[in-house]
């Protein structure tokens, strides 16, 4: 029975490990770093709750979203075909949200 529970552990332990790796702050090298970005994020985010720092800016660079090209060329599609959509004359009346 004890054999069963410590090899039940040990998967638990193997599952944990690999969701902490390919999941959980994947920009880090170890389970240290990322233990110490999460202590980070939980105090900013309790000094923001309290009213003791500002939130982050949207404007600023660390915020923006990062457009990849397939991102950029389906925008792009989409706005043109919106246009040649509502170019069109009579019956048709398209609403886009």
């Amino acid at each position: 029975m004890k054999f069963i529970l410590l090899l039940n552990r040990l998967l638990y332990l193997e599952l944990a490990d690999m969701l902490l790796d390919r999941y959980i702050l994947t920009h880090t090298n170890d389970n240290k770093s990322k233990l110490h970005a999460c202590y980070l994020s939980i105090h900013k985010l309790h000094s923001l709750k309290l009213g003791l720092c500002k939130p982050d800016s949207t404007d600023a660079l660390s915020m923006q979203e990062i457009l990849m090209p397939g991102h950029l060329l389906n925008s792009f599609m989409k706005e043109k075909l919106q246009e040649s959509l509502a170019s069109i004359p009579g019956k048709y009346n398209f609403i886009f949200d």
